[in-house]
């Protein structure tokens, strides 16, 4: 902002000084915008622009609760990266939509993506940094489930007059005692490990029946 204003005083002052130089037709002729009017067409087009990158968002979501790859893998640029939240990678939008197919026919079949665009930072007029935050309402469920709760980081170009996502990464938000139980199962040795799975598998099943 402080560069663009800069730029509007100098050329309010060459104005001026080819106004003192010209005849009183010429001056007319030369019309030069005001800081005042840059600032308010940047802030109209960063204003437009964060409606465009927060559609981005919502274009995710409505692939999601339809069980669309395709559609969730529309907002991204043809060689997009996709981070997940397990740390899997997904090189360009047609893996990123069949991965996702994957995921929806089976894992998260039925499920709907809720979330929202916290922030939007620009670094150039076409190059924008945002924060979101995600979660899954499981089938049947009106909240969403905890632990699948997210935060994201992405980053979108403008190309042409059509914002795209070129980097995407997923983290799940866990808390200190989730992480804690986590490190406690790494810890014990395998036998131990499927001990505690079979516990919690019965126990959900002991639940849902």
């Amino acid at each position: 902002m402080k560069r663009r204003l800069t730029v509007g005083t100098m050329s309010l002052l060459s104005a001026f000084a080819i106004n003192a130089c010209s005849t009183p037709t010429e001056s007319t002729q030369t019309q030069s915008p005001t800081p005042h009017s840059m600032e308010t067409q940047l802030s109209t087009s960063n204003t437009a622009d964060e409606t465009a990158i927060g559609a981005l968002k919502q274009q995710m979501i409505e692939g999601w609760s339809q069980g669309s790859g395709d559609a969730f893998a529309a907002p991204f640029a043809e060689d997009a990266n996709f981070v997940a939240f397990d740390g899997t990678r997904f090189e360009g939008k047609q893996e990123i939509a069949s991965s996702h197919q994957q995921l929806f026919d089976k894992y998260v079949k039925g499920t709907r993506l809720v979330g929202e665009v916290e922030s939007v930072r620009f670094l150039a007029p076409d190059l924008a940094v945002v924060r979101a935050v995600g979660g899954t309402q499981m089938p049947g469920q009106s909240d969403t489930s905890p632990g699948r709760d997210s935060m994201q980081m992405f980053v979108a170009i403008k190309r042409g007059d059509q914002w795209r996502i070129v980097e995407f990464t997923n983290s799940r938000i866990v808390t200190l005692e989730q992480q804690l139980f986590m490190d406690d199962f790494d810890s014990l040795p395998a036998e131990a490990q499927r001990q505690v799975t079979d516990l919690v598998t019965s126990l959900k099943q002991r639940d849902q029946s």
